[in-house]
């Protein structure tokens, strides 16, 4: 209920100031105990899908953002939410996909070219890096960097550079779910992975990117 009720109070503000609510995205400790606890993600899903049915239709659809394979994956489908696939450029994954803590050395990645780099590998393999050394198979829909990230805004703005040099579209989540061969277009299940490793799509560059807002600026 405190969840929803957040929602609505965020939902509200969005109306009063004319902008339209086209993601939801969990949080810090939240985000890491709905992925790990299903009953927290199923309410968290739940309440997003509560929040959803009351919008006027010209708010249009709201997403979920989820870390690919977890139980936030799993209860945002069941409550027939959209998913957008969340993948981290400067934090390193372990060898069960899941974040290191902060705590562990090499978990906060803050070198600008490094995470640049990781970035184009990583929606090009359409896979998250271990700390091993080897290449997890996820479906990639948005990249996050911390704002409280040192250098943040360089990293930002590195990994934008990179990935247009490389020939991949930076857009907004709602044009990219609109844009050809958007992988958000099929239904959810195994063919979202399929398409997002689809050449044409490689090529075309569809992806959704989440930054700081001064490194568009």
């Amino acid at each position: 209920m405190i969840l929803l009720y957040q929602l609505g109070a965020f939902a509200a503000l969005c109306r009063a100031d004319g902008v339209t609510l086209e993601h939801i995205k969990l949080h810090g400790a939240l985000a890491h105990q709905t992925a790990n606890e299903f009953d927290l993600a199923g309410a968290a899903a739940n309440a997003i899908a509560a929040l959803q049915a009351q919008l006027p239709p010209t708010n249009g659809r709201v997403s979920s953002t989820v870390m690919p394979g977890t139980n936030q994956d799993k209860a945002c489908r069941m409550a027939g939410l959209r998913p957008v696939f969340e993948a981290y450029v400067d934090r390193a994954y372990g060898s069960n996909g899941r974040l290191l803590p902060r705590s562990e050395l090499g978990a906060l990645l803050t070198d600008p070219w490094r995470v640049a780099n990781r970035a184009v590998e990583m929606v090009r393999r359409q896979s998250l890096p271990t700390v091993k050394g080897t290449w997890l198979p996820a479906q990639i829909d948005t990249l996050c960097v911390h704002g409280d990230t040192p250098n943040a805004i360089e990293i930002a703005r590195s990994v934008r550079h990179s990935l247009e040099k490389a020939g991949l579209r930076v857009m907004a989540p709602r044009q990219a779910a609109h844009a050809p061969n958007s992988p958000q277009k099929s239904p959810a299940g195994p063919d979202l992975r399929c398409r997002s490793r689809n050449k044409e799509l490689k090529e075309r560059g569809v992806l959704w990117y989440a930054a700081a807002r001064e490194a568009t600026q």
